[in-house]
C-alpha cells in the first residue's frame, strides 16, 4: 500500500516507502485497537474511526478534512 501511495504521488512528504509502512503497523497493528478499546473504553467504532483519520493525516499528501463531530 505504502508503495502505492508513492507510485500515485498521494504520499506526504518527507515520509520514504520505509517510514510509510511503520506509520500503517503504527495505526493499524494490532496494539492500537485493542488499547483504544480495550484499556480506553472506546467503542471500535470510534476507534476505527479515530485510526482512519489519524493515519490518513500522517500519511496521505492531501488527506480528507478531519471530522467535525466529536466521536461519541
Amino acid at each position: 500500500i505504502a508503495q502505492r501511495l508513492v507510485d500515485l504521488g498521494g504520499l506526504r512528504d518527507g515520509l520514504d516507502v520505509a517510514q510509510a509502512g511503520d506509520v500503517f503497523w503504527f495505526y493499524f497493528g494490532y496494539a492500537g485497537l485493542f488499547v483504544l478499546h480495550d484499556d480506553n473504553v472506546w467503542s471500535y467504532d470510534r476507534a476505527e474511526r479515530w485510526l482512519s483519520e489519524e493515519a490518513s493525516h500522517a500519511l496521505l499528501r492531501h488527506p480528507p478534512p478531519r471530522s467535525l463531530t466529536s466521536p461519541e
